[in-house]
């Protein structure tokens, strides 16, 4: 089962055939699942990111070097966007930590674990002042892959 959140949060949940599959809007995404993959979003508000934590104890130390993580699974970043997007991983403190770029049309795949939360930020125009588009976390402890859509 996928579940997949976009930015406009719509969900769509596929069992293993897609005459099964329930919408919870009436929207068709622009992202559409993949039957193969099993993942969960908890996308959460960017209001709340001052808030947020990476909580070290969901893993052993130096699980993020050495692939060990026992909560693990892998985050795909696609952006649906006409403009580049950057993409920082927050650490224990809830600083931010730049991990990519992406292009229009482009997409980054980064392993993580559960409760690590990602931002993802438009960069700043005129003013120079980034602005959070959504944050993301795995929710889901067996999740193999969550497909994130920046629209």
């Amino acid at each position: 089962m996928l579940v997949r959140i976009c930015e406009r949060h719509t969900a769509i949940e596929l069992s293993s055939s897609p005459s099964n599959a329930s919408f919870t809007t009436p929207r068709r995404p622009k992202c559409p699942p993949t039957l193969t993959e099993r993942a969960a979003l908890a996308p959460i508000a960017c209001v709340l990111e001052s808030q947020m934590r990476w909580n070290p104890d969901d893993h052993e130390p130096n699980a993020y070097e050495h692939g060990t993580a026992t909560t693990k699974g892998t985050i795909v970043f696609t952006n649906r966007r006409k403009h580049s997007v950057l993409i920082y991983a927050l650490d224990p403190v809830g600083r931010r930590m730049h991990r990519a770029s992406i292009r229009p049309g482009g997409s980054f795949s980064q392993l993580t674990l559960r409760s690590q939360p990602w931002v993802v930020v438009e960069r700043g125009g005129i003013d120079f002042t980034d602005r959070p588009l959504s944050i993301w976390r795995l929710a889901d402890v067996d999740a193999a892959t969550v497909v994130a859509c920046i629209e």
